[in-house]
């Protein structure tokens, strides 16, 4: 009974690692999208002063990105281990 309960909790720990897996590399690649679509912009309205011109103060947005090599995200991800599970 605790074998098969303790395997229920290894093969949670499995899928969440997954999912968070599976979120991280979407997080990853939007987070590259939206600098390359700043930078873009930037070029575009380099005439007029760039994006901050349009946009003053609220133009500065800083974005965390855990999902670098070293960031919390990988991180945390690489702290799972799977373990295989049979009940």
């Amino acid at each position: 009974l605790w074998g098969c309960k303790y395997l229920n909790v290894q093969r949670l720990a499995n899928l969440t690692r997954d999912a968070v897996a599976g979120l991280s590399e979407q997080v990853a690649a939007t987070s590259l999208m939206t600098v390359q679509n700043r930078m873009a912009l930037d070029m575009l309205l380099a005439e007029k002063g760039g994006v901050c011109a349009m946009f003053g103060d609220q133009c500065c947005t800083f974005i965390p990105n855990n999902t670098a090599p070293d960031g919390s995200v990988t991180r945390a991800l690489e702290g799972f281990d799977y373990v295989p599970v049979k009940c």
